[in-house]
C-alpha cells in the first residue's frame, strides 16, 4: 500500500508538470516572432518550449513582439542553452484580475537556464503595451529560445512571462 501511495504521488506530479508552464495569452503576456522570407508573426499563444524549427538564409533579421495591456516595460532574453519544460515557478502567482482567466497562475514561469543566463535586450514598450525588438541574426549554424519579461504594476510581483519560443538557422 505504501508504495502504491508512493507512485500515485509521483505520477501525479509529473502529470501536472506539463500544464504548469507558461502559455502566451494575445494581450496578456504573447511572444511573437517574425522570421524571413514572409514574416508573418509565429509562435501566438504557444506554451513555452515550443520550437518554431529552422529557418535557412542567415544572415536575417529577426523580429520579436510582445503584446501585453498593461505592461510598462519588456526584457527580451536570448538563451543559447535550451528550454526547460516545465520551467521555475515563481510565486505567487500572477492575479486572474491582471493576466485573464487563462492566463492566471502560469504567467510566473521562467524556462530558459539559470547557468549561464540569458543575455537580457530591453525594449521601449507603448502606451498600449506593445514591445518590436529587431535583432540581426549572424551566420549559422545557430540555435536560440527567447523568452520575454513584461514588466507590470498589476501583477503581485510586478512582472510576468511570456512563453518562450527557439528556432534554429
Amino acid at each position: 500500500m505504501k508504495h502504491l501511495l508512493t507512485l500515485s504521488l509521483i505520477l501525479f506530479a509529473l502529470a501536472a508538470r506539463p500544464c504548469a508552464q507558461t502559455t502566451g495569452v494575445p494581450f496578456v503576456n504573447d511572444l511573437q516572432i517574425r522570421l524571413p522570407p514572409t514574416y508573418v508573426p509565429q509562435g501566438s499563444g504557444t506554451t513555452s518550449c515550443t520550437n518554431l524549427g529552422f529557418t535557412p538564409g542567415a544572415p536575417f533579421v529577426a523580429a520579436f513582439d510582445t503584446n501585453a495591456v498593461g505592461s510598462t516595460a519588456a526584457i527580451l532574453l536570448f538563451d543559447f542553452v535550451g528550454c526547460n519544460s516545465p520551467g521555475f515557478p515563481f510565486f505567487p502567482a500572477q492575479p486572474a484580475t491582471c493576466a485573464g482567466p487563462v492566463a492566471g497562475g502560469t504567467n510566473v514561469w521562467y524556462a530558459l537556464s539559470f547557468s549561464p543566463l540569458p543575455v537580457p535586450m530591453a525594449g521601449i514598450t507603448s502606451t498600449t503595451g506593445m514591445t518590436r525588438w529587431n535583432v540581426n541574426v549572424p551566420a549559422g549554424p545557430g540555435f536560440v529560445w527567447v523568452q520575454a519579461v513584461l514588466i507590470d504594476p498589476c501583477s503581485s510581483l510586478t512582472f510576468k512571462f511570456s512563453q518562450a519560443i527557439g528556432f534554429s538557422w
